[in-house]
């Protein structure tokens, strides 16, 4: 079977993979935006998690194909069966996805992550998993996708879910085109991958003399992932709408109850339509989804930045703040201080942004080693593009904007209130 995709054109899938995407549960990823709210920013941000997990499919197939080219006896001497099983991984890894997954699980935790292996058990008892036995690899897949189950080849998970990977490959290409961000990646990259004491490395060195073209292309793609960073994924108005469906969310499970096992079976529009039931009952989250859907969202009241703090006391915020209990606590303080309901102001504490692929293994003349120690210059570039990270990080209260004003006039009494709920949870604020 092939498909036309936007961004790597025609996608060859096996007759396997074809029989994995007509099921319910993939078929689902249809109806879950890739980015959330985004679109709420950039208009063209509505693609899903189904297109993404077709790309990122191919993407490891490329891979692969490379590997094999290259005479990799990892995959020369593999079974054939096996290496479906490793690219029909890559096509499964956001099959546990639930809607708004990042906002609800990374930045609100009001959920377990989507890679627990207990929604991969869930999923993968149902028909999914009846198909993947069929075909003789159910237990590979699972074990592959599981990051607590041991597994036999390092360098294919690394493929399907590493520092570096064809998640990033594909993700990092589709947020830009769709955001309108032009930027991309030389596909020749992908060639440079090699297997090096059994797992996934970057070839940074030919006849022993390093290749400066594959370095700068590398930094190119991770540079084009930490534009997205600043301009798409931590956008502000992204951030706020992104809370107002946690908090609607929240509200859901306090009342008549959201489940995660509900979630795993709705798209976007189910979890929308169940909270405009909900709504009917509950002012709260009847007011909250008609600003949303009016576009009407909350707006930076108090906004903190990584200069504001010393690196101690943000560490102490992001460590203090960020737990459901002090947020709400302090919610319920700010609003009394504004004057305003406690369902209008929403604290969003980040946390520590940071560059993970600093820890990408690469292939120098002097042997396996990671980014961030593969030179001198690949170190200073490392380093700057971890500060950069760490540069990104905020912390925002969010009010209706006919409330901005107050917020910014109580800034001080505020912020000493979040310095002294950071360094003692329970204890008095202002």
């Amino acid at each position: 079977m092939m498909i036309r995709d936007p961004i790597h054109g025609d996608i060859h899938l096996s007759s396997w993979a074809t029989r994995v995407i007509d099921t319910r549960a993939f078929q689902r990823l249809r109806g879950i935006r890739q980015l959330g709210t985004a679109y709420l920013v950039y208009p063209g941000c509505h693609h899903t998690r189904f297109e993404h997990s077709l790309g990122t499919y191919w993407v490891a197939k490329q891979i692969m194909n490379h590997l094999w080219a290259a005479g990799s006896s990892e995959l020369t001497q593999a079974d054939a069966g096996q290496l479906e099983g490793v690219a029909l991984a890559a096509l499964l890894h956001d099959v546990t996805h639930v809607p708004f997954g990042h906002t609800l699980e990374d930045e609100w935790r009001l959920f377990p992550r989507h890679d627990t292996g207990a929604r991969l058990r869930h999923v993968f008892s149902e028909e999914i998993g009846e198909l993947l036995d069929r075909m003789g690899v159910l237990s590979f897949v699972h074990r592959l996708l599981d990051p607590r189950e041991p597994f036999e080849w390092p360098w294919a998970r690394e493929i399907v879910s590493g520092t570096v990977d064809a998640d990033l490959f594909d993700y990092v290409r589709r947020d830009a085109r769709f955001a309108g961000l032009r930027m991309d990646y030389d596909d020749r990259i992908v060639s440079n991958f090699i297997i090096a004491e059994g797992r996934l490395a970057l070839n940074l060195v030919k006849g022993g003399r390093e290749r400066a073209d594959v370095r700068s292309e590398f930094f190119h793609m991770l540079h084009m992932r930490y534009v997205l960073t600043e301009r798409l994924y931590y956008h502000h108005a992204k951030i706020a709408s992104s809370a107002m469906v946690a908090r609607m969310v929240e509200w859901g499970a306090e009342g008549e109850g959201i489940t995660e096992e509900q979630l795993l079976g709705w798209g976007d529009a189910e979890l929308l339509e169940a909270l405009r039931r909900m709504g009917e009952k509950d002012g709260r989250i009847g007011r909250m989804l008609d600003r949303l859907a009016r576009r009407g969202l909350f707006k930076r009241g108090v906004e903190v930045y990584p200069g504001d703090l010393s690196p101690e006391q943000r560490i102490r915020w992001v460590q203090g703040l960020r737990e459901p209990a002090t947020r709400r606590r302090l919610e319920r303080w700010i609003a009394r201080r504004l004057g305003c309901g406690e369902d209008e102001v929403i604290l969003y504490c980040q946390a520590e942004t940071f560059m993970k692929e600093v820890d990408a293994r690469c292939l120098t003349a002097d042997g396996v080693k990671p980014l961030g120690e593969a030179g001198v210059t690949t170190e200073l570039e490392v380093r700057l593009l971890e500060q950069k990270y760490r540069d990104l990080w905020r912390l925002y209260v969010l009010v209706p904007p006919e409330w901005r004003e107050r917020c910014r006039e109580h800034r001080e009494p505020i912020l000493k209130a979040l310095d002294e709920a950071a360094e003692a949870p329970s204890g008095k604020l202002g």
